[in-house]
């Protein structure tokens, strides 16, 4: 076997295996669905930058009154510190209330006026 051979041989194999996985990607939809991750990270970073830039500073007040107190339960010879759940609480809270107020003013979902009814079906198809 030449060396031009090998490196013919070589190429082939190279392209097949290029082929092979733009195959799998197409087949499988990655760059759809990395793509849907990364606008996914960004809007949650979007959001936690709206919670934690606009609206936990409209709820600090009332939040320090609390998280003034001593947040702690002890339970036998356990000590729970509550201060981080409550504000993780809040936040979810914030986020869940600005969902529903995107979704109450920006999206407009309407049912469909008549639905698809299947009346007859070609032969050798079952639904």
């Amino acid at each position: 076997m030449s060396a031009s051979n090998v490196v013919n041989a070589t190429g082939e194999a190279a392209v097949e295996g290029v082929n092979q996985f733009v195959k799998l990607l197409k087949d499988f939809n990655v760059i759809g669905f990395a793509l849907g991750v990364m606008i996914g990270n960004n809007a949650a970073e979007l959001a936690n930058s709206f919670i934690d830039g606009i609206i936990m500073p409209t709820l600090g007040p009332a939040l320090k009154r609390v998280s003034g107190k001593n947040m702690t339960v002890n339970v036998g010879g356990l000590t729970f510190h509550l201060e981080k759940f409550f504000e993780a609480l809040m936040k979810f809270f914030a986020m869940a209330l600005v969902i529903f107020v995107l979704l109450q003013v920006g999206v407009q979902m309407t049912k469909p006026v008549t639905w698809v009814s299947v009346r007859s079906v070609a032969d050798g198809v079952s639904l």
